[in-house]
């Protein structure tokens, strides 16, 4: 396309993209019409065009009037020396809020869709000098245009698992929420289209590794696999189909580990057209999930020298339960402490046929189950114990006996916001005890007088059952000093990290969380938080997420099931919040408590749990348990010295752990790592026996 000589020299630059634009048939909008906010409007300074000379760190661009829904080609130029400026885009729809550095001199061009009655905002961050806007465009663009141009950009990212960028993850977001008819929540991609170029990407793993030429007999009436001398039983659900990978991904197993035991995969199901959808990713060996869940996974792969032990023991005692059979087995190798000869192969090994009495038969399942592990139960666990059957979560809930005259210290620290720290103590003091509270709160340069009285009266409200304790901290905010510093006056033998915001829910929580901290085995105890309006905030933390931690099924709803259920069950998880912890007071001593030193505000907490690990101890995660965290939602990420702190403590804490959050064994490869919804992995898999 060629324009005329004549028409350039006349016209600025921003009248040639108009011009440019109306001839691809794209519509300009030069009713923009933007203000600011920020805390102080007398350092806003009026430039000529109605553009906006600014002095502060933040600011926003907000759209006035309203348009109507489409797609739209945003456009921002500035000039100054602003270059780490970065730009999110926010509206009603959430999935338009992604940062993109602005440049300064040059357009930066976005592909943004606004829904009806949108209130569009530019959040503006890091302006460091005063910036002057030369030029702000938006094109409203049809509907076939925006689609070509984000599938281009999904097509030159070939081939389609493409190294984990967050720009690539976007635009296949916002093609299936616009494009796709049939879009599968959580999932960035179809699940169809991902998982042939997974299993293809497998089969050049097989190849590249010789593999495929390995010698093997299968026979599939009688389930027994041979190979390289040995013989396997796979055990496997009535209801399951093996995939066509099945076999070829068990021998890559075998081949990888010849030393284990006992292997299980992961599933999908197959829908009334034959389709394959909800997978079924699972984690690394997770003892404390496969105790509460019945369908923890429906493959295994027992090695037969194993199983032989066990034929006398079925015949004799009329053991014709298949999940009944693996208890037992399990049960052994815990017991012979050879829990790491269980290994997880992360494939699709099986497809799930659903039946119309499917939901009926879980709930048999379930009972069973609970009657198959009452059995095998004590050998592993002599302290007593009671297991109920939480039909509605489709769980087992387990709790121990602990000695009724256990006391458990809660440290709580404060500045300030007293009602917060009020509605706190009351959802403390509603608590069905069993056992005793000793409540320790350490003021931290509190100013307010409402804070000092309340504190004051606090001391006349302790009873037999519960006891206060006031404390200072007088130096600046360190939450790892601060709660190093509380220890001092602990008395407990279970010790509670507490947040001033938070409000707890349940009601019998204190004795519950207590005897899972209490077990020999158990590092960390964490539970299910959620923000005012319900949605998860908290259901443990997985390592990896946004290249070093983040919160499991974060804004799921609060009676959300999550992925393969794992919101409703109780499971060992790689990290807990300090926001609501618990931990024995011998764990506290021999971890030393909190790194005051590295990690004063941010990553404590997990630096924490990871030490656990260290010791050979588990972390728990408990969803029985829900608190209410008024933490906001929308905080932004760090400014100014918060993010010069925050920087350094993250970057400590990558080198650090980098060994470990590479990946999480609780969680699954096939899974993101640059969002906390499960969605699927787009990065290029690596096929590592877990």
């Amino acid at each position: 396309m060629k324009l005329d000589k004549k028409f350039i020299s006349k016209t600025d630059k921003s009248s040639i993209l108009k011009y440019v634009f109306k001839l691809l048939g794209l519509y300009f909008i030069d009713s923009w019409e933007y203000s600011f906010e920020s805390e102080s409007k007398n350092n806003n300074k009026l430039i000529k065009n109605n553009f906006y000379k600014f002095n502060k760190k933040y600011m926003y661009l907000k759209l006035k009037n309203f348009y109507i829904s489409g797609w739209y080609f945003l456009g921002i130029c500035h000039l100054g020396d602003n270059n780490n400026l970065i730009g999110y885009v926010e509206s009603n729809n959430s999935s338009l809020r992604q940062g993109r550095k602005i440049p300064s001199t040059r357009i930066r061009w976005r592909i943004i869709y606004l829904p009806e009655k949108v209130n569009l905002k530019i959040l503006l961050n890091n302006i460091d000098y005063p910036i002057i806007f030369k030029n702000i465009y938006l094109f409203k663009i049809p509907f076939w245009f925006a689609k070509r141009k984000i599938i281009r950009k999904i097509n030159n990212n070939t081939p389609l698992l493409v190294s984990d960028t967050t720009s690539f993850c976007r635009y296949w977001k916002i093609y299936n929420k616009f494009f796709d008819p049939n879009p599968i929540r959580g999932n960035l991609i179809n699940y169809q289209a991902w998982i042939e170029i997974y299993e293809n990407e497998f089969k050049k793993e097989l190849y590249l590794k010789r593999i495929n030429q390995t010698n093997y007999a299968f026979n599939e009436k009688e389930n027994l696999l041979v190979t390289n001398q040995k013989k396997f039983f796979i055990l496997k659900s009535s209801d399951i189909r093996l995939s066509k990978i099945a076999v070829k991904a068990i021998i890559w197993g075998i081949y990888s580990s010849p030393k284990t035991l006992l292997f299980y995969g992961d599933e999908d199901s197959l829908n009334q057209n034959g389709e394959r959808c909800f997978p079924s990713f699972k984690p690394s060996w997770n003892k404390e999930l496969f105790f509460s869940n019945s369908n923890y996974s429906s493959i295994w792969i027992i090695d037969f020298s194993l199983y032989s032990q066990f034929i006398n023991l079925f015949i004799q005692k009329d053991i014709v339960n298949k999940k009944e059979k693996l208890i037992n087995i399990v049960s052994y190798l815990i017991s012979e402490k050879r829990e790491n000869l269980i290994s997880h192969i992360p494939l699709i090994l099986g497809h799930k046929v659903f039946k119309k009495d499917d939901q009926k038969n879980e709930i048999e399942n379930l009972e069973s189950y609970r009657a198959n592990i009452l059995k095998t139960f004590k050998n592993i666990y002599p302290r007593g114990f009671s297991i109920s059957t939480n039909k509605k979560l489709s769980s087992l809930e387990y709790k121990y006996e602990m000695p009724k005259d256990i006391l458990i210290s809660i440290l709580i620290p404060i500045r300030d916001k007293v009602e917060l720290l009020r509605t706190c103590i009351n959802s403390i003091i509603e608590t069905e005890l069993e056992c005793y509270l000793e409540i320790i709160i350490i003021d931290n340069n509190s100013v307010e007088k409402s804070t000092h009285d309340f504190l004051n009266n606090l001391k006349e409200v302790s009873s037999k059952k519960i006891n206060f304790k006031i404390i200072s901290y007088p130096g600046e905010f360190n939450y790892s000093a601060i709660n190093n510093h509380a220890f001092k006056y602990v008395n407990g033998e279970v010790i509670i990290l507490l947040n001033n915001d938070l409000k707890i829910l349940t009601k019998n929580w204190a004795s519950l969380i207590a005897s899972y901290a209490l077990r020999e085995e158990i590092g960390c105890v964490g539970v299910k938080l959620v923000y005012p309006d319900y949605k998860i905030q908290h259901a443990g933390i997985i390592l990896g997420i946004y290249g070093s931690a983040g919160y499991s099924h974060k804004n799921f709803g609060r009676n959300d099931s999550g992925h393969s259920n794992r919101l409703n069950y109780s499971q060992n998880i790689s990290a807990v919040t300090g926001a609501f912890l618990a931990v024995e007071r011998k764990v506290w001593i021999e971890l030393k408590g909190l790194d005051e030193n590295n990690f004063p505000v941010n990553y404590n907490d997990v630096d924490f749990c990871l030490r656990a690990n260290e010791l050979g101890l588990k972390n728990i995660y408990l969803p029985q348990i829900e608190a209410i965290h008024f933490e906001s939602k929308s905080r932004g990420k760090p400014i100014g010295k918060e993010f010069k702190r925050w920087k350094k403590e993250y970057k400590f804490f990558k080198k650090k752990w980098n060994h470990i959050i590479i990946e999480d064994p609780n969680y699954n490869p096939s899974l993101t790592r640059i969002k906390e919804d499960w969605s699927l992995n787009l990065a290029k898999p690596k096929f590592n026996l877990r």
